[in-house]
């Protein structure tokens, strides 16, 4: 069946002969984001693959490893300061899937100097993931944070010029 956390929202979903189950993917990213968050980035990539493909769309390309994931969290948590924390506002999960998927919404918070925690502006974001069938462990993740730029009128201009180029029906 379809879990979804924060919510009371239930759904039948076909059986699976996958071994995993939506607690044990929940596991799963929250234990990714908690050792994220403590910045035990070793701690982090043992709950994805060693194949993990993982697309911050943020970046041009996605990251095609555990190697290339544990590089680019190291260098994040060079840059960001230690009190900024991702905070999960619901996950959506299907273990029954074939791969085991899953969702989720977030958004930032960080403590100020005055030691009050406040959520930063343009942090919310939401995450797809599938997972190992065995392993639980996060093989794909594509996250898609939130626009600092709300562009919706200028990109759907955009948009419609790009299709009336190219003929698009």
């Amino acid at each position: 069946s379809v879990t979804v956390f924060g919510s009371s929202a239930s759904a039948p979903a076909p059986a699976s002969a996958s071994p995993v189950s939506n607690a044990m993917l929940a596991g799963s990213l929250r234990a990714f984001f908690d050792a994220w968050n403590a910045r035990d980035f070793e701690k982090a990539v043992e709950f994805v693959t060693d194949d993990v493909v993982y697309d911050d769309t943020l970046y041009p390309a996605p990251l095609t490893s555990k190697r290339a994931l544990l590089s680019h969290l190291t260098h994040l948590g060079t840059l960001l300061p230690s009190s900024l924390a991702f905070c999960f506002d619901g996950l959506a999960l299907d273990a029954s899937g074939s791969p085991p998927t899953g969702g989720a919404r977030w958004h930032v918070e960080a403590t100020t100097a005055a030691g009050k925690t406040i959520v930063l502006p343009f942090s919310r974001g939401a995450s797809f993931y599938e997972f190992d069938p065995v392993t639980g462990r996060i093989s794909k993740a594509w996250d898609f944070p939130e626009a600092s730029v709300k562009a919706g009128p200028v990109a759907v201009r955009l948009l419609a010029a790009v299709c009336w180029v190219l003929r698009v029906k």
